[in-house]
């Protein structure tokens, strides 16, 4: 950060933009950097802002900080357009400060507020669906001659509760990302790719592969065709009727898109004893020795329940479904995403990043980089008060 100064101070610049994470601002020396830098005659200014609210599909913090000659006027206030429930239709919004803040993360110390009422709004943004390449084939886990770890199976089978599990053909709803790093977060492909980061070359695509109608099969029907396109339409099987409970050697019922959440996991290990575990904690550690189930009803009023107590009250209607998580997690897709695609949620261009260079050294360049759309919002606000002052 002090060559900003030492070259400030030598090409006395109009303008200087220095784009950092978040956390600088509480860095030793940033206090008296700011001081060496209005000893140059420079007013600053320091924007947060998030890549996504300028078109990029990827949730990216980073403050701005702008230094201009004293007394240039420079407009760097940015309004998004929302909609707004309060008011009921379209509102240009501006960012809304929370506890007196000036930097920070956008949720956590910013809003967007409508400029009408104030209510808080959610601009539209690109989800990461739209930098995935759907082209490139994905190895069924199942399949893989070198075993998954269990902590990245633990994610996965966690991500399926979320995004996976519930059959349907949205788009944004046909994968999800795990990270290996940054305590395994998981991100459904509907929302912004999480932070491109130099060395994060460790997020991994997953994708639940069904049959191409998402067609469940009873018992007595034979398993759906397994192709190599990757449709596997013999992972889900309803139980049936009267309280037939299946084993979890069997096929896996389906969990409808009404299911109950509020459900508990049992761990069936050989010579130990079972274990209960509420979903809203964390999986506890796949093992090759056991494996865990969980009894669902269809209904959304129903609870859910360890395969080790009796069946809740069967109606006459199929509304129970027994999950096999260590089959469902075989039957998903798993692959890492290419330096193109990280590229791409960077918002650069095609070939923008040499394909000559090592897939480490794409991955550090994307991930060190400035997405162009914000810096080029904030030049093009530069310019307009130079060419004002001209």
């Amino acid at each position: 950060m002090w060559d900003v100064v030492r070259f400030a101070e030598q090409m006395a610049y109009e303008a200087i933009v220095v784009e950092n994470v978040v956390e600088a601002t509480r860095w030793v020396g940033w206090r008296a950097w700011c001081i060496a830098m209005e000893d140059l005659g420079y007013d600053r200014r320091v924007l947060s802002h998030n890549s996504m609210h300028h078109g990029v599909p990827q949730s990216r913090d980073r403050i701005y900080v702008v230094f201009t000659r004293q007394g240039l006027a420079v407009d760097l206030e940015m309004e998004q357009s929302a909609y707004c429930s309060r008011c009921d239709n379209l509102r240009a919004t501006r960012q809304a400060w929370k506890n007196g803040r000036t930097v920070g993360r956008y949720r956590q110390q910013w809003r967007w507020g409508c400029t009408t009422c104030g209510t808080t709004c959610e601009p539209g943004v690109r989800p990461a669906a739209d930098i995935i390449d759907w082209a490139l084939p994905c190895t069924r886990i199942g399949d893989r001659t070198r075993p998954l770890a269990p902590a990245t199976r633990a994610r996965i089978l966690a991500g399926l509760r979320r995004y996976g599990w519930a059959p349907h053909d949205e788009p944004t709803a046909r994968g999800f990302l795990v990270q290996s790093a940054h305590g395994g977060r998981l991100h459904g492909l509907d929302a912004p790719h999480p932070t491109v980061c130099g060395s994060d070359d460790r997020l991994a695509f997953v994708v639940p592969l069904r049959s191409g109608r998402n067609r469940s099969h009873g018992v007595d029907e034979p398993m759906a065709t397994v192709v190599a396109g990757g449709n596997y339409g013999g992972l889900v099987i309803p139980l049936r009727r009267h309280g037939h409970a299946h084993t979890t050697s069997e096929a896996v019922p389906t969990i409808t898109a009404a299911g109950n959440h509020h459900a508990l996991i049992m761990r069936n290990n050989s010579g130990q004893a079972e274990m209960i575990t509420p979903v809203d904690e964390p999986i506890r550690t796949i093992t090759t020795a056991g494996h865990q189930s969980l009894l669902v009803p269809y209904n959304g009023t129903g609870q859910a329940r360890p395969a080790a107590v009796p069946l809740g009250t069967q109606p006459t209607r199929d509304r129970w479904a027994l999950v096999d998580p260590d089959a469902a997690v075989d039957n998903c897709g798993f692959r890492m995403l290419e330096p193109h695609e990280i590229a791409a949620a960077m918002a650069f261009p095609d070939g923008y990043i040499p394909a000559t260079y090592t897939k480490k050294t794409r991955v550090k360049l994307a991930g060190n980089a400035v997405t162009p759309p914000v810096m080029t919002w904030i030049t093009g606000r530069i310019l307009q008060g130079l060419e004002a002052a001209a």
